[in-house]
């Protein structure tokens, strides 16, 4: 009866020995394959996102911004550009393209920022859009904030700028 307990007891330890890290090693790749499982995901979300814009979005967004353009540089002097933006904004159209694309591009700020999508992809596909499409909109930002008494867009703000100067350093 002895040897059998000693048996029983030399077995377990055995089993503890060799499962015990075993078990560690399961741990450990579960983790991994959850990790990248994750990561593949906000990839996999952002490129929906990005594909958004590009099926959605970018047509309008370029009609809008030559229209912005156009109607800055024909009024940059003009201290009315404030009226001559109000006016631009009285056809329901065009409030709804630029609400579109300030809420496109407001999301993916928050999605980059908050790691729900690749900052990487993101920034490869839309780095030069988002960009010109502030600076296209930044008289927009400037009169719905005197409008509202607030700033609008500050996700969209913060990705544009902080882009910018990630480029300009590197």
């Amino acid at each position: 009866m002895d040897t059998f307990i000693v048996i029983k007891n030399i077995v377990e330890f055995i089993v503890l020995i060799i499962g015990g890290p075993i078990t560690i090693i399961q741990i450990i790749l579960l983790i991994r394959q959850s990790k990248e499982r994750s990561d593949w995901n906000r990839k996999d979300v952002t490129f929906k996102y990005m594909n958004l814009y590009t099926k959605e979005l970018k047509e309008i967004n370029t009609t809008l911004l030559g229209k912005l353009d156009l109607l800055y540089k024909t009024n940059k002097m003009n201290p009315n550009l404030e009226n001559q933006i109000k006016n631009f904004l009285s056809d329901e159209k065009k409030r709804v393209e630029i609400f579109s694309i300030v809420a496109y591009f407001e999301e993916l700020g928050i999605g980059v920022r908050c790691k729900y999508f690749d900052s990487n992809i993101a920034k490869e596909y839309m780095y030069l859009t988002t960009i010109k499409t502030y600076q296209s909109l930044k008289y927009y930002f400037e009169y719905r904030k005197k409008e509202i008494g607030k700033p609008i867009a500050s996700n969209f703000k913060m990705l544009a700028e902080k882009w910018e100067n990630e480029e300009q350093f590197s």
